[in-house]
């Protein structure tokens, strides 16, 4: 798999099966499924996603953890 293109994700097992639900609904795979739902939420939250830093993405503790002293 090609890191560059493609990340895993680590979600609960509600939301995997509620997505999985979704996705054969849908007639689409999983990953499909949930690049839809952030689609259509982009959409619809345009103002708020385009006001987000790059700080509110990528949270400095998310990518370097703090290590216990």
């Amino acid at each position: 798999m090609r890191a560059d293109k493609w990340k895993s994700v680590v979600i609960s097992v509600e939301n995997y099966k509620m997505l999985k639900r979704l996705s054969k609904r849908n007639h689409r795979t999983l990953s499909g499924q949930f690049a839809h739902i952030l689609e259509v939420y982009v959409k619809q939250n345009l103002r708020e996603v385009l006001e987000l830093s790059a700080e509110d993405v990528y949270p400095a503790e998310d990518v370097y953890p703090a290590e216990d002293v």
